[in-house]
């Protein structure tokens, strides 16, 4: 599966940063493609990537992968749930900064049986995201805080 997040006339999903600029122009930001199994599991693919950075507007869209994404026990020709993570550092798990896609099913490439073969499998219906830093606790306590001082006063 040819793992792009722009495919001129058929996908344009541009993944933007809280500020509205692309992950490409900052750097350690990653992206992965996830299996979303039948049983809720998360079942992370490889190869992962990283964002373009040739231009600013190229900076939504994630480095095309020299080789396909494969989905292991998946067959040709089956489909499969897929999501798209993107975070800033060494893991989805542990980076501060993170946001996934939408969940989307794909019809896997490949040879098919006596059926024609799947030349290709893109990551149609896939939808932009934006990804926002997650409030730390500290600042939930103060606003929590806050709001209680004001209530208190009213």
């Amino acid at each position: 599966m040819t793992f792009n997040n722009y495919v001129p006339g058929l996908i344009n999903a541009p993944v933007s940063l809280w500020d509205g600029t692309g992950p490409g122009l900052s750097t350690g930001w990653n992206a992965q493609l996830v299996h979303v199994a039948a049983d809720d599991q998360i079942i992370p693919l490889f190869p992962a990537t990283t964002f373009r950075s040739t231009s600013a507007a190229a900076s939504y869209y994630v480095q095309q992968p020299s080789e396909n994404v494969h989905v292991p026990g998946v067959l040709a020709g089956s489909s499969a749930t897929l999501r798209m993570r993107v975070w800033n550092g060494p893991s989805f798990e542990t980076a501060t900064l993170r946001g996934e896609s939408n969940d989307i099913t794909v019809e896997l490439a490949g040879i098919r049986g006596p059926l024609p073969p799947i030349p290709f499998s893109f990551l149609e219906g896939l939808q932009g995201f934006t990804i926002v830093p997650e409030p730390s606790i500290i600042s939930v306590v103060l606003l929590g805080a806050a709001a209680l001082f004001v209530l208190r006063r009213v």
